[in-house]
């Protein structure tokens, strides 16, 4: 199993280089959102013999409602492990690992 980052949001640039992005690619307009920007999760599952209606529904469970977008996020639960880092220090879920990073993340090869 591997969990990965796909590139980065536009919306997380600096006005400049997203700017810049929007010219060469002006169809990214169209999926833009005036709160989000481009900000959004995709899941792709790839396996044999799945249930897939029993995959929607779980993940539509786990999907956060509009309240929970709404509320205060420091309230939730944080179920995430701390890893730590090869000089000891503990790093949370939250370090801005490089693409691809596994140990950073704290996955295993």
């Amino acid at each position: 199993m591997e969990v990965a980052p796909a590139g980065r949001w536009i919306a997380a640039l600096p006005t400049e280089e997203r700017e810049a992005y929007f010219e060469a690619n002006p169809e990214l307009e169209e999926v833009w959102d005036e709160e989000w920007g481009d900000r959004g999760t995709r899941l792709v599952l790839i396996g044999t013999d799945m249930d897939h209606d029993a995959l929607r529904v779980k993940l539509d469970a786990a999907t956060l409602t509009d309240e929970e977008m709404d509320a205060d996020w420091d309230a939730f639960e944080d179920r995430f492990p701390t890893f730590e880092s090869e000089d000891g220090a503990a790093e949370s879920d939250d370090t801005e690992a490089g693409e691809n990073s596994a140990e950073e993340v704290g996955l295993a090869d």
